[in-house]
């Protein structure tokens, strides 16, 4: 029995990640077809810098995983409450470790790639959005999972694929490397809207979906705003100070409007002075 119902929940992620690494191997393909191999290299130096953020996804996971279950099988409104303010707390660090590899692509890939490989600079904001719009899977496969139904992953998955493939169609031919990134963006947002639409459906929580999406609209305001300072020629001292306090001042949004508090900051501050 155990067995069943491990097999039961194991057997819709493998399709889930054949279609994943189909559709990451299909955005190259199309690349290259369409304007060459430079545009390839492009995309591969954006993708990896975007990386970091995954690399701190991942960490996070290992502990919000154990802690949705832990609250979920309680089950009581006080539970469900805990569950998305630490969502909040988790998916504002999301937020802000994205938009540091967004304003700070443009010197990570100057420092470590030669000039031909300048133009990745502009790939890797669009293409941490893959990661970003993620977040919203991280509340929504907890969900899914909990309720043992993960066969619902399939059908947003492969529309995703869909989307990913009409979206590299219409965008690379005009935009080369970043229209790749922006198809791999829009179909990660298909994937997950849907999961969380299914996620609530299964498992419901008191999220509050207008403050979600308005954190998500301040970060693609940041995002058009720094391709601008990108390409603005100006000294590369004041470049970065103009980006930290930009940045900074997305802390302070986060505090003004509940995404965290300043409780959560000061906590961060302690572990880092013991973690050093």
């Amino acid at each position: 029995s155990s067995l069943k119902k491990s097999f039961k929940l194991t057997y819709p992620l493998i399709p889930n990640d054949l279609i994943g690494i189909i559709q990451g191997s299909f955005d190259k393909t199309m690349l290259n077809m369409f304007t060459g191999t430079i545009s390839v290299g492009y995309y591969s130096f954006g993708e990896r810098f975007a990386l970091i953020l995954k690399m701190a996804t991942d960490s996070i996971q290992k502990a919000w995983g154990p802690f949705f279950m832990d609250k979920a099988h309680k089950n009581t409104q006080e539970a469900k409450h805990e569950i998305i303010h630490q969502f909040y707390k988790m998916a504002f660090f999301f937020m802000v470790v994205g938009v540091c590899v967004i304003y700070f692509s443009e010197e990570m890939i100057k420092l470590l790639t030669t000039k031909e490989f300048y133009p990745a600079m502009y790939v890797t904001p669009i293409y941490v959005y893959f990661y970003l719009f993620a977040v919203m899977g991280k509340i929504a496969m907890e969900q899914i999972s909990f309720s043992e139904k993960m066969i619902y992953l399939l059908p947003a998955t492969i529309g995703g694929v869909i989307i990913n493939v009409i979206m590299n169609l219409i965008l690379i031919p005009k935009f080369g490397a970043v229209g790749a990134a922006g198809a791999t963006a829009v179909s990660a947002l298909f994937i997950n809207i849907f999961h969380l639409y299914y996620g609530m459906k299964l498992y419901p929580l008191p999220l509050g979906k207008i403050k979600l999406a308005k954190l998500y609209l301040i970060v693609v305001g940041l995002t058009i705003l720094v391709y601008p300072i990108m390409a603005y020629d100006m000294n590369i001292i004041f470049k970065i100070f103009v980006k930290i306090i930009i940045i900074i001042s997305f802390i302070f949004m986060g505090l003004k409007l509940k995404y965290i508090d300043i409780s959560d900051i000061n906590k961060l501050l302690v572990r880092l002075k013991f973690s050093g």
